[in-house]
């Protein structure tokens, strides 16, 4: 039987923050400003930094020199790659 996973504010936020992302409500180069951010949000800052943090490891976001984040702009070549890994698990997933 499956089990449920219960996921912590800041796994929630960092799954808003890529849907915002995907949606085009975030866009790059856009400086993510925390206090505003949370409070179009609903939430403290702290689950926003650990999502924020989290999404700069995965390397969606860049941390500026002067504080704060900034969403990376992708190249053409990134979201081809992106697309043709996406196609190849896809097609594996349908095969099983």
């Amino acid at each position: 039987m499956a089990r449920l996973v219960k996921q912590s504010l800041g796994q929630e936020v960092t799954r808003m923050l890529k849907r915002m992302i995907i949606d085009g409500e975030l866009e790059p180069g856009q400086r993510l400003v925390e206090d505003r951010l949370a409070a179009e949000l609903g939430i403290s800052r702290t689950p926003l930094r650990e999502a924020l943090h989290r999404l700069e490891q995965e390397g969606l976001l860049q941390k500026r020199s002067a504080g704060g984040y900034v969403l990376r702009p992708f190249d053409a070549e990134e979201v081809e790659e992106a697309v043709q890994v996406r196609a190849l698990l896809e097609a594996r997933v349908a095969a099983l």
